[in-house]
């Protein structure tokens, strides 16, 4: 299960421990060229273009990304069979927007994405000699510009992955292996590669274990977060 310690205001928080694969939480250390891995694993995010980082009323230190900012890791990051993304962002235009991705070619993402004002979560494709299969959810569920929002998305030992908004479940279904390695190493903010981005978001937290949270953990961290 994941590990919450006590925090401010009487919350509970989760903290990286041994299943943590990538942890980014915007906060002072991060700098004009790097926002770093918390979780121990090295996967430090490296800033592309010009870093932007604002003071918001609720989360404090936060990262923005406009229009052609990103930030790339070192490596590329590879599945479990059950994992957890939990990543806290709000979009300031509904333009073509990408939280956290990972390419394997030009059209193919392991981890959500959006099109336009509707969100689509690309959800992994698993590579083969000269084939690929993927497997995608689209929900018509509308971005809301200007309003913080917690997107988690897991996939359990029995094959069933799930995609929540704050803590509130949106759908569930049944996938197939996830099984993958990147050509194109974990990043935040970018549309994919080789493309323009068209981004204008902000960026607070995202969080990659290889365990899938269960309803009771997703709600926890929500609410230490207001949501």
């Amino acid at each position: 299960m994941a590990i919450f310690n006590t925090v401010y205001g009487g919350e509970w928080s989760w903290k990286p421990w041994s299943n943590t694969v990538a942890y980014y939480n915007i906060n002072d250390n991060d700098t004009s060229s790097y926002i770093y891995d918390l979780s121990w694993n090295n996967y430090t995010q490296t800033w592309h273009w010009t870093a932007w980082y604002d003071t918001d009323a609720t989360y404090w230190r936060v990262a923005t990304f406009n229009w052609s900012s990103y930030t790339q890791a070192s490596s590329i990051v590879n599945f479990w069979s059950e994992f957890t993304f939990i990543a806290l962002f709000k979009t300031t235009s509904t333009s073509n927007q990408a939280v956290v991705v990972e390419c394997a070619a030009p059209s193919i993402y392991p981890i959500w994405l959006a099109l336009n004002n509707y969100w689509a979560y690309s959800l992994w494709s698993a590579w083969q000699g000269n084939s690929n299969s993927n497997v995608n959810y689209w929900t018509s569920w509308q971005a809301t510009t200007n309003s913080w929002t917690m997107l988690v998305w897991t996939r359990d030992s029995n094959w069933t992955g799930r995609i929540y908004k704050n803590w509130t479940l949106l759908t569930s279904w049944t996938v197939t292996s996830p099984n993958y390695s990147s050509w194109e190493a974990l990043q935040i903010g970018r549309w994919r590669n080789g493309d323009a981005c068209y981004l204008n978001w902000v960026f607070k937290l995202f969080i990659w274990e290889n365990r899938c949270w269960n309803d009771a953990d997703i709600q926890k961290i929500a609410k230490q977060y207001g949501l």
